[in-house]
């Protein structure tokens, strides 16, 4: 990930509409669009160890979700795909789209040296 400004800006639905027609899954902040990188195997063997942990929030009415929907913060706009997100109780869909998800009390990432930065700073400002 890179801070430097992308030279389009998106709204939110174009970025949906980018993402439905994409093999490959995109970050959105601020207008603009981030192609998201693929995981190595030991990334995806954290990420499942997390879930798993996660499974086990016993006497909890909790769904822990893999990288697969889509996470919004509504008050800054970010929407991101996290290695693992934990929702307790009943899923809150965004307004703008039913399937990005708004209230996940836990989100995981898991970091890469290629975004540990963007990830510790800029993501978990605009959370």
């Amino acid at each position: 990930m890179t801070s430097s400004a992308p030279e389009r800006r998106y709204t939110f639905r174009e970025y949906l509409e980018l993402e439905a027609r994409s093999e490959l899954r995109h970050e959105f902040f601020d207008g603009a669009v981030y192609a998201m990188s693929g995981g190595s195997p030991d990334h995806s063997r954290l990420a499942a160890n997390v879930i798993t942990l996660a499974t086990q929030l016993t006497g909890k009415a909790c769904q822990a979700f893999t990288s697969d929907p889509l996470v919004r913060v509504l008050a800054t706009g970010l929407a991101t795909h996290p290695d693992v997100s934990v929702v307790c109780g009943s899923l809150e869909r965004d307004p703008e789209d039913r399937n990005p998800v708004t209230n996940p009390v836990l989100i995981v990432e898991v970091l890469s040296p290629s975004t540990e930065r963007y990830d510790r700073e800029e993501k978990i400002a605009a959370r």
